[in-house]
């Protein structure tokens, strides 16, 4: 996909109204927008949009005189952000840092990485419009950008920052500085209530510790999936980007996450599917539709934009509320054709997501 498709999506996203940027804008005041800012002439072709920017990341509206309105979305802003900048949680359960946050980030940049070490080519690198600096002092500088950045819909951009400078290949041969760096910007965030989360990859994990999900979560398959699940996976160390596929993926998958191979390095890409309740071998239609999500979680592989290419599921995941009963693991395994499948399908039921959930709360407290 052309980088240009994805500058859009920055403009519209940089220049939305702070009390407001998921308000629908005329094309018009978008492009007077974009040139006030960044001194760029811009002209939406109102026919092409779509391929401008993915279907569903934007919104589109006329009014009763036919001008187009737009609006970017909050779920098209998450997607945008994982596919784009590598940055993968919920948007819309974030808020922007608080006060102190940016100036004590912007030394920290000045420090690590101005005035004469190519601080605006790493920003350059990272082609956000308007994300270079100037000749002055350069925190100060920093701060003013950051400060940009620092409201609702837009804030995702300093920690796409923060995962791009932390990122090991920008210290080559430096991995105690680094380590360093790592620790002062843990500093930084914890009066903020916001940590670092060392995945193998670098995540900001801007959001406050799980707390103890509800009792009736556990019985309403959404609540399951968003309340217990979702925040679960974000937070067990390891895991990379977890992006939210349910009612977007046609195979089986209500999340897929990845990792990096303990030995090797590689990526991992693992498709989760979710269910409410106890799952039993005796149920014979359950059971035929969980085998038949578990094996289209395996048979389509799915676009990964940041490396452009099509990615398989290394592993799946059943993840219910109940218990597994009357030998339904057994008899969910014995139908999967692919013996390298069936080596690779894994189940968590009620006591083990619990666990799971209690220890990265202890972990979290240490």
């Amino acid at each position: 996909m052309p980088r240009q498709q994805f500058r859009f999506m920055d403009m519209l996203l940089l220049t939305a109204p702070a009390q407001d940027p998921w308000a629908l804008r005329s094309t018009s005041a978008i492009e007077q927008a974009v040139l006030r800012q960044y001194r760029i002439r811009v002209r939406i072709p109102e026919d092409r949009l779509d391929r401008i920017v993915e279907p569903g990341w934007i919104r589109c509206e006329r009014n009763s005189q036919g001008f187009l309105f737009i609006a970017p979305t909050p779920n098209g802003v998450e997607e945008y952000f994982f596919k784009q900048y590598r940055v993968g949680w919920i948007v819309d359960r974030d808020r922007p840092f608080a006060a102190g946050t940016i100036e004590a980030l912007a030394h920290w940049f000045d420090e690590h990485f101005s005035p004469k070490s190519q601080m605006n080519a790493r920003l350059a690198e990272l082609d956000i419009p308007g994300a270079q600096l100037g000749d002055g002092t350069k925190w100060r500088e920093a701060a003013w950008l950051l400060g940009q950045w620092n409201q609702a819909g837009r804030f995702s951009y300093i920690s796409a920052l923060i995962v791009h400078l932390l990122d090991a290949e920008q210290w080559p041969a430096a991995e105690d500085r680094r380590q360093r760096a790592w620790s002062e910007v843990e500093m930084i965030f914890r009066p903020s209530g916001l940590r670092l989360h060392d995945a193998g990859y670098l995540i900001p994990a801007l959001q406050h510790e799980q707390a103890e999900p509800h009792m009736d979560a556990w019985d309403d398959e959404r609540r399951f999936r968003d309340e217990i699940v979702e925040p679960m996976l974000r937070q067990v160390p390891g895991i990379i980007n977890v992006i939210n596929t349910h009612g977007n993926d046609e195979f089986g998958r209500d999340f897929i996450f990845d990792y990096r191979h303990p030995l090797l390095g590689d990526r991992r890409w693992v498709g989760v599917q979710v269910k409410v309740g106890d799952v039993s071998g005796a149920a014979g239609g359950q059971l035929r539709a969980l085998l038949d999500q578990v094996q289209m979680a395996f048979e389509h592989p799915m676009i990964d934009l940041g490396t452009m290419g099509r990615v398989a599921m290394s592993e799946v995941i059943v993840v219910i509320s109940g218990r597994y009963t009357s030998n339904a693991k057994e008899r969910i395994l014995d139908g999967i054709r692919d013996p390298v499948w069936r080596t690779n399908v894994f189940f968590l039921d009620r006591d083990g997501v619990k666990g799971i959930l209690s220890s990265t709360r202890r972990a979290n407290q240490r």
